[in-house]
């Protein structure tokens, strides 16, 4: 029997509205975003288009960092059915990158929803922009993992964990690696220390015993230490502040890409 006329009729039928849908929409299930928004808008002109493929298609475009364009889809989805899920996922993309998306169409009364769904979208932006009104109460929305987070994010929006970079150097100032230990690096602190201290002690030791030209080497390794201690020390609590920045928008992304926030239940695009 010849398969000519199968052969024939494949593209056709891989070419399918429902086989082009059932692969974007396989594809955004395995986070193939940006192909799978490419798929979805292939049935631009196809009678399935319509909003519910509008929303997925603006999701997967947020996912690939697409954001503005995203942001127009969303914003032309119209029913009543699917217009929670866009002007959540509107708002999701906003707090993923701040500004990116276009300006809203105006304020959804979902907006000011009392569903879990929201609230956690709603206080998460709230933690991100360092509003922590009665933040244990918040957090009760959250799960076990996020709910520690948030704790976290707001606690340190409320009283950040910071070491001021002047007085880490005043305090190695005083005393040679104490700014360090201030820092937490306490290894290099203890170098620190050690190495000034037996520097100073070496040159002392050669000025005493009338071996000025190795007294002047000692001094001059003891003032290059002590120098590069202050420095050193005011730089430490740089990299503290930095490292303690970096955890924080750490813990904001665990939530931001967490199940419950970026596909939470009852929102989900593909059902």
């Amino acid at each position: 029997m010849s398969i000519l006329p199968v052969k024939a009729q494949q593209p056709a039928v891989y070419n399918s509205d429902m086989n082009i849908l059932r692969f974007a929409d396989y594809l955004l299930r395995d986070s193939d975003f940006l192909r799978a928004s490419i798929e979805y808008k292939r049935l631009e002109n196809s009678p399935l288009w319509g909003d519910s493929l509008i929303l997925r298609t603006g999701v997967a475009l947020m996912n690939a960092d697409k954001y503005e364009e995203a942001g127009y889809l969303f914003r032309s989805v119209s029913s009543r059915e699917y217009e929670p899920h866009a002007d959540y996922y509107y708002r999701y993309g906003n707090l993923l990158s701040p500004g990116s998306m276009p300006p809203p169409r105006g304020l959804s009364e979902y907006a000011l929803s009392d569903q879990p769904v929201f609230l956690r979208l709603k206080y998460l932006t709230f933690a991100v922009m360092n509003i922590n009104h009665d933040a244990p109460v918040k957090a009760e929305v959250f799960s076990e993992q996020n709910r520690k987070n948030f704790l976290r994010i707001t606690a340190h929006n409320a009283s950040p964990d910071y070491r001021s970079p002047l007085a880490a150097a005043l305090f190695s100032t005083v005393l040679p690696g104490s700014g360090k230990i201030y820092t937490g690096f306490y290894g290099d602190g203890f170098v620190s220390l050690l190495m000034t201290g037996l520097m100073t002690y070496l040159s002392w030791d050669n000025f005493k015993s009338e071996n000025n030209i190795r007294g002047w080497i000692f001094g001059g390794l003891a003032a290059f230490f002590y120098a590069g201690n202050i420095y050193g020390s005011y730089i430490s609590a740089e990299v503290y502040n930095n490292n303690k920045d970096e955890e924080i928008q750490r813990l904001i992304d665990e939530m931001l890409y967490s199940d419950e926030i970026r596909n939470p239940e009852g929102l989900e695009v593909i059902k």
